[in-house]
């Protein structure tokens, strides 16, 4: 049986009693809170516009503009028309870009994924009512659950006698449900299985799941009526491991035209015309660039940069149209326009302008501007947009609008002679430019317009300071000012460093302070304003991360450094890591701990709990073994505790927290960094540098460095492959915020005393090497010299044995094809010469005029059951020999088909338990065929003899032994019995002995039998 995790389960309204939608405000309404829900509609309004194509249309009355699927959309339902749809207790169902009416499934989840399990309440009405269920299977072990639950029905199983079907070329209706197989590669979501050929047809009783083939990529569609016994609520409940969609009933919609000829289309209302009403759903156009392209799910998207909106499109049914036809093309599209974006009913909504037309646009917004490459702006392009002043310094300006800011070069005609100052809001009119970093306008005339606030700054983030973005834009700076001088500000941002550097044209606002200003300021908390301006190699083009320009920069302190740093709050240590939010960013915070290690300004200090790192202005001051407490601020990108520009001061003699053991299943942890460890590791090498021994540890997978002192009296080398142990501080390689798995470190030895060595290395050096070499290249001359005189005699011995061997290769594999031909012509004989002789005397009777119709009918029967074996023998044949077969793994598939087939003819029940996965072994012909003949005559002792109503087979292999296990709950096989074995019992075990196998057979009177074949494979 197999176990579905249920990860979701999508809860269905209760049906709607008497109440009728009658606008389509209330059926969006109703659909918001529901995913799909049965109703009753009645809607009235004007085609805005109509897809027949995809029985869509959009549909517009007093109160809102929606997109609608349904059934079929009739001829007469054009632009204009005014209708009337109708739904009585249809099932509706909110899409992606609109409400499916009576279209869309009752159930259903597409895709890959684990057991997903669903229910929905649908009204039916009593009768027979159209059925399909599709289901795919994309990869692993499959899983499928369907249920009904009704009125007086309690949830269960659909029964198999509600399903409905007829026979091709018949009237009668007879019981049963048909299925088609499919099997395909890659499947990611449900194919169009209408589209496909079948691989396998049939029909089963009710909904099987055993139908779907085994193995990845199948697939299987379940179509057919079901007979509804009562008119009613049904809920159905559906789960299955990778998609399905599930079909039920009649959508019960009728569909007419009220007035049609006279109302003229609906005008489509302007994007730029519609502020107050971008939120609501309404008929609309819209124009502008096309900057992306695409298809997705079969849909057609946009992006539309207009001159003033910007918005997405669908295309529901792009038809042959590409993406590349509207890419960087301007177009109209007239669509429904939606919170969404809008969506275009088909390709002839869009509208393509002519080139010629494009140059003629007008560019009104900074962003425009910035989206140009630098061939269009080298064109010089018509600008003409309106906005604030941030920055001046003649003849050039920064005007920002409200989608960003750009450099603009104005001439000397400026009204009334006044130049442009910040904080005032300017027309300009001009011709764009490719500029130096970015485009930009020249030769511009401005027109002054009135005052206004400068526009409050972006705070840039980490990509935006690497990737130059904002130039040109106000920005907003916060951070802890670790150097000042008047030449650059360097602030710690929780973006990282970033430094603030000063020019002419840019000048810092600390550019005429004296050296105390700046001394005071470093380690204060700052916010600097101004235009941002990347600095970029001019050769390259490359902007310079982290380094940048502001014009008519303002700088504000928020919070001074203070004149004693040791009065700020004390917190743990192990807190350092939760200020991390943007209130909490640069407060300045003490701690306190002992110093375990000393890397120049850096101190690793561990409290006794946890440890923690400290970039120390003054770690001079300090030394191993001290007590220490530390004023600074938690860098917030590091996933380790750190606390960098901080002071630190002796408070005592502190206590070095004992080592923690590191076990020999231990994977790197950052949570260890600047604590003691004491690790096990074998020696890869070792080597001195300057004035540090380091030697390279591994354990198991893992490998680690060890620093050690060089000191004059260490003078010990460690063999490579010697088990030491080591005590120091754990040092984490990495700052990252990211810790990851088996994350690189160190360990600082701080004493080479705390080095032990548990088990020296081979006494093998590179001397002992040199010598092996040149013994061995002694050897090699003498064994030359020696092979000089016995290569003819083995060159010409070995063209003898080759010769010899291809000629009882020949007359081997000939041995074994004419064994293997005697063996299939046997079988053949076996297996259809009796048979075939049946038939021809079966067909002489049927065709004898003198026997009636009623015996010939019987003959005929007959004559049928014994085609059907014929091909049924002749596929097991067939099956034996073809080599595509060879693997254990398709001997189970089969053997499993095989049985559920057999034993449903004989209605018996069978339950399998084969592993997902089977180790990969290859089996011959013979060895294949024997085990099918010993397994069919297994079950056909089941069938004949045992009286069982349920058959339980297992397949596996364990260490190289196939398992075959066929156990029932019959009769069982009566222990007082002193007749010989059967022929089918002595047979079985004479194959299974002939393989090399062994044959067990158990089971008590009333107990059931149990058969076991045991098959050595062999290994390669």
């Amino acid at each position: 049986m197999i176990l579905m995790v249920l990860f979701f389960l999508a809860q269905a309204p209760a049906v709607v009693g008497q109440e009728v939608l009658t606008t389509l405000e209330s059926l969006d309404k109703t659909m918001a809170k529901k995913g799909g829900i049965s109703l009753s509609f009645e809607l009235e309004g004007v085609v805005c516009g109509v897809n027949p194509r995809m029985s869509s249309l959009v549909l517009q009355d007093d109160t809102s503009t929606m997109l609608l699927e349904l059934p079929e959309v009739p001829a007469d339902f054009v632009p204009g028309a005014r209708v009337r749809i109708i739904g009585r207790n249809s099932w509706v169902y909110r899409g992606t870009h609109g409400i499916h009416l009576g279209t869309a499934p009752l159930l259903g989840v597409d895709g890959l994924h684990a057991g997903i399990a669903q229910k929905a309440v649908v009204n039916l009405e009593k009768g027979r009512q159209p059925f399909l269920l599709e289901w795919f299977n994309g990869n692993g072990v499959s899983g499928f659950m369907l249920e009904i639950e009704g009125e007086g029905f309690p949830r269960a199983a659909i029964p198999k006698e509600w399903f409905k079907f007829q026979k091709p070329g018949s009237e009668e209706w007879t019981t049963g449900l048909p299925y088609r197989c499919y099997r395909g590669k890659d499947w990611e979501r449900l194919p169009a299985f209408k589209e496909m050929e079948p691989v396998k047809t049939g029909v089963s009783q009710g909904v099987d799941p055993r139908m779907l083939l085994p193995g990845d990529g199948s697939g299987v569609a379940f179509s057919g009526m079901l007979e509804i016994p009562k008119s009613g609520n049904y809920t159905l409940y559906l789960a299955t491991d990778d998609g399905s969609r599930l079909f039920l009933g009649k959508a019960d919609i009728t569909c007419r035209v009220i007035s049609n000829g006279a109302a003229p289309p609906v005008i489509p209302v302007p994007l730029v015309e519609s502020p107050a009403v971008e939120s609501e759903h309404f008929w609309g156009m819209a124009e502008g660039r096309v900057t992306f392209a695409g298809l997705r799910d079969g849909f057609l998207e946009l992006d539309l940069s207009g001159t003033v909106v910007s918005t997405q499109v669908t295309v529901l049914d792009p038809r042959n149209s590409s993406p590349q036809e509207f890419l960087d093309k301007v177009v109209k599209v007239t669509g429904l326009r939606s919170n969404a974006g809008m969506v275009a009913l088909d390709a002839g909504s869009i509208e393509i302008s002519p080139p010629s037309e494009h140059p003629k646009r007008i560019i009104t917004t900074a962003a425009e501007i910035h989206q140009l490459s630098p061939k269009e702006a080298e064109q010089g392009r018509e600008v003409r947009l309106t906005g604030v002043v941030t920055m001046s310094c003649p003849p050039n300006v920064v005007i920002q609008d409200s989608s960003g800011g750009v450099f603009v070069q104005y001439n000397n005609t400026l009204q009334f002679g006044v130049i442009p100052k910040p904080k005032e809001i300017w027309e300009v009119v001009g011709k764009t430019d490719d500029g130096d970093f970015s485009p930009m306008v020249l030769n511009a005339v401005l027109t002054f317009k009135q005052n206004a606030e400068i526009p409050k700054g972006v705070k840039p983030t980490r990509g935006q300071f690497s990737d130059g973005s904002l130039d040109a834009e106000q920005v907003e700076i916060d951070g802890i000012v670790a150097s000042s001088s008047s030449k650059r500000i360097e602030l710690l941002t929780q973006e990282g460093p970033v430094f603030i550097k000063h020019e002419n044209v840019y000048p810092l606002p600390t550019n005429t302070w004296t050296s105390e200003q700046h001394s005071a300021l470093v380690g204060s908390v700052i916010s600097i304003r101004g235009v941002y301006t990347a600095i970029w190699d001019i050769t390259t083009g490359l902007v310079s991360p982290s380094n940048c320009r502001l014009g008519n920069a303002v700088l504000s302190v928020t919070n001074p450094a203070p004149a004693d740093p040791f009065a700020a709050e004390s917190i743990r240590p192990s807190d350092l890591l939760l200020f991390n939010s943007e209130t909490r960013a640069f407060q300045r915070v003490k701690v306190a701990g002992t110093v375990l290690f000393k890397n120049g300004t850096e101190l690793y200090v561990n409290d006794g709990k946890s440890g923690f790192r400290i970039q120390s202005r003054n770690a001079g001051e300090v030394d191993r073994g001290d007590l220490v407490e530390a004023v600074g601020f938690p860098r917030l990108e590091a996933a380790s505790p750190i606390l960098v520009l901080a002071r630190t001061r002796k408070i005592g003699a502190g206590t070095l927290p004992e080592p923690t053991v590191l076990k020999d299943d231990f994977i790197s942890n950052p949570k260890l960094d600047s604590s003691n460890v004491t690790i096990r590791g074998t020696v890869v090498s070792d080597t001195k540098l300057e004035n540090t021994r380091t030697l390279e540890l591994s354990k198991k997978s893992l490998t680690f460095l060890a620093h050690v002192p060089l000191e004059s009296n260490f003078n010990t080398l460690y063999r490579k492959g010697s088990l030491v142990e080591i005590t120091g501080v754990y040092v984490r390689s990495s700052q990252n915020a990211i810790a990851l798995p088996a994350e690189p470190f160190s360990v600082e030895v701080l004493d080479p005393a705390l080095i032990h060595v548990l088990k020296n290395g081979p006494w093998w050096t590179h001397k002992h090497t040199i010598i092996l070499i040149f013994t061995l290249f002694v050897l090699l001359l003498v064994t030359l010299v020696g092979m000089t005189f016995l290569r003819r005699t083995v060159i010409r011995r070995t063209e003898e044995i080759a010769v010899h061997l291809r000629e009882r290769e020949i007359i081997e594999r000939q041995r074994v094809l004419d064994q293997e031909r005697s063996r299939v012509a046997q079988d053949l004989h076996d297996e259809l010469g009796a048979g075939l002789t049946e038939v021809s005397m079966l067909a002489s009777l049927a065709n004898n005029p003198s026997i009636d119709g009623n015996s010939k009918r019987e003959y005929i029967d007959q004559l049928n059951g014994v085609s059907r074996s014929l091909v049924t023998g002749l596929d097991e044949i067939v099956w034996a020999v073809n080599p595509n077969y060879d693997a254990v793994g398709d001997l189970a598939g089969y053997l499993s088909l095989f049985a559920q087939q057999f034993l449903q003819l004989a209605d018996i029940g069978c339950r399998l338990n084969i592993p997902a996965t089977i180790p990969m072994h290859r089996l011959g012909t013979h060895e294949r065929h024997g085990i099918f003949l010993a397994f069919k005559e297994g079950l056909n002792n089941v069938v004949k003899h045992s009286q069982a109503s349920m058959v339980h087979l297992a397949i596996e292999v364990r260490e190289s032994v196939l398992f075959i296990r066929i156990a029932d709950d019959g009769q069982g096989i009566p222990q007082e019995s002193d007749a010989p074995p059967g022929e089918g019992l002595g047979g079985m075990r004479k194959r299974i002995t002939q393989l090399g196998g062994i044959f067990h057979i158990d089971g008590g009177t009333g107990q059931g039998t149990t058969i076991i074949f045991e098959i050595p494979l062999e290994t390669t």
